[in-house]
């Protein structure tokens, strides 16, 4: 099941998200989409 998740996701795993998985069933990972301190903008255009 992994490689097919790696082979289909193309923003990659991740780090493992250690820090919150007690609130996880199996294992979670973190992976940002953007760079740390950076927010993404988004804009809609109107016609």
């Amino acid at each position: 099941m992994y490689k097919d998740f790696e082979k289909n996701n193309i923003f990659g795993l991740g780090q493992e998200n250690s820090a919150y998985a007690r609130y996880f069933i199996g294992k979670s990972y973190l992976n940002p989409l953007t760079p740390a301190g950076v927010a993404p903008f988004f804009c809609k255009r109107h016609a």
